[in-house]
């Protein structure tokens, strides 16, 4: 804990607090890194070494906070936080990544407008998107995670992934370390099954060592990062308590649909998105104060 990267970080948490906050660090329960449009100039003396990009689970002060609480798991600094490029110069083995995001909705709420008229048919559910859109940013949404083979991006695959559900990543890597440890019956079948991706995104973790029961299992992730509701006895569950047959059905605008089952119709594609929004925003809440006492303490011996 003492590294100077710790340091360096409890420096720029301190100054965040005091530049955006006004000194309170109970602040952060409300502050949206995006909506806010903070300025890192104002609380980093120097980003020397600190890959920044455009996306506030990777600003300064969010990988300051995965080095204070989360640095002695994963071995973290600032050189080895970024995203993973084309380059072998460009490929960074840990990224931050933001727990529930907005893909269910499409860009610029394609879905839930163009496809669904959720705007029109649902207000307040529509109402209810939009203020999870202008708030999710939030501390307690971001987390940072093993990204060699850039698993940030093959967990988000629309098609033929997990559609960026962060139950069933941690499903994944449960079935995964059950595959590991030779215990095929514990495996969580109907998400396993329902993962068209799946042996390309195992081989994906086995280049990540962090990802092996050896290393970090699974049943820890709960206590460490703070994911109160995501597990039972050790387990990952269906946080959402929708099926992934469901989760992963077609969107399209009704004129493209037939009877099929495989299309979304309208009713259920609010009721996925209710779900998935009230949810999302009890997480987040939680897990924000969680995030907020932890560093509380750590700030106040440091």
């Amino acid at each position: 804990m003492g590294t100077e990267d710790f340091k360096r970080s409890i420096e720029i948490i301190k100054n965040f607090i005091n530049t955006y906050l006004n000194k309170d660090i109970q602040g952060f329960q409300d502050f949206d890194l995006d909506k806010e449009k903070t300025n890192h100039k104002k609380y980093v003396k120097s980003d020397k070494d600190i890959n920044i990009l455009n996306d506030p689970d990777m600003y300064p002060i969010t990988q300051a906070i995965y080095i204070v609480l989360w640095g002695h798991i994963w071995n973290l600094s600032f050189k080895n936080l970024g995203s993973w490029g084309k380059t072998e110069d460009k490929q960074f083995p840990f990224r931050g990544d933001t727990i529930h995001a907005c893909g269910k909705f499409g860009k610029n709420n394609k879905r839930v407008i163009k496809f669904f008229q959720i705007d029109k048919t649902n207000p307040k559910l529509f109402k209810d998107i939009l203020k999870f859109e202008e708030s999710y940013h939030q501390i307690g949404n971001f987390i940072v995670l093993p990204n060699n083979q850039d698993i940030n991006c093959s967990r988000a695959n629309w098609l033929r992934s997990m559609r960026d559900y962060f139950d069933w990543f941690l499903i994944s890597i449960y079935n995964y370390q059950q595959r590991e440890a030779g215990e095929e019956n514990n495996i969580i079948r109907n998400f396993d099954n329902a993962f068209k991706s799946r042996k390309s995104f195992d081989e994906r973790l086995k280049q990540n060592p962090e990802y092996s029961k050896d290393y970090l299992p699974i049943s820890k992730w709960e206590e460490i990062f703070f994911l109160d509701g995501c597990f039972k006895n050790g387990v990952p569950v269906n946080y959402f308590k929708l099926d992934p047959e469901f989760r992963m059905k077609t969107t399209a605008a009704e004129k493209y649909r037939d009877d099929s089952p495989r299309y979304y119709t309208d009713e259920e594609y609010a009721k996925l998105l209710r779900i998935y929004v009230d949810k999302s925003n009890e997480f987040i809440n939680n897990r924000t104060q969680r995030m907020i006492d932890e560093l509380k303490k750590i700030l106040e011996n440091n």
